[in-house]
């Protein structure tokens, strides 16, 4: 994601920790802003990447276009999964799940986490919980509603420190 909100960081970390949880190898592939930094763990989050182990699948999280996913060169991968929220998205790809309706990317991801089966846990749910957070202006955006809260509700109770979260944004 060139110039990564909350949403974009957020959804990439509840992904990837999701993904280790089930055994699979999986990193990010971003440059986060400082304010963001504190989300990441070591080891999480690589720079740009100039090739691709064969086989490698990419999935490019609240990107609306091709040319705003940043660092993986998308010709190499096996395959491109685009999961986003924006409704101006070119739907590139080879699995592609828009759903403009949704307040954020995070939700989503949400959504395929419990599909996949991890287990949550703060450590999960804390990124994912950012995603809603920064994408709805911490519940004061127009895109609020009822979904978001829910799912946000749902998320705190696994274990978010939500003051200290909301502090740290």
């Amino acid at each position: 994601h060139v110039d990564p909100d909350g949403d974009a960081l957020g959804s990439s970390l509840a992904l990837l920790r999701a993904l280790r949880q089930l055994g699979k190898e999986a990193v990010v592939v971003m440059d986060p802003p400082p304010y963001l930094r504190f989300l990441a763990k070591e080891g999480e989050v690589v720079g740009e990447m100039t090739s691709l182990a064969e086989g490698t699948l990419v999935y490019a999280l609240d990107s609306g276009e091709a040319a705003r996913v940043w660092g993986a060169p998308l010709d190499q991968a096996a395959a491109v999964f685009n999961i986003d929220h924006h409704g101006t998205n070119t739907r590139f790809g080879d699995l592609v799940v828009v759903e403009p309706g949704k307040a954020a990317c995070a939700m989503l991801i949400k959504e395929l986490i419990d599909l996949l089966g991890a287990q949550w846990s703060a450590d999960l749910a804390t990124p994912c919980l950012t995603g809603i957070l920064t994408d709805t202006g911490n519940f004061r955006h127009s895109n609020t509603d009822r979904d978001a809260l829910e799912m946000a509700g749902v998320l705190i109770d696994h274990g978010v420190d939500y003051a200290r979260l909301t502090d740290r944004l």
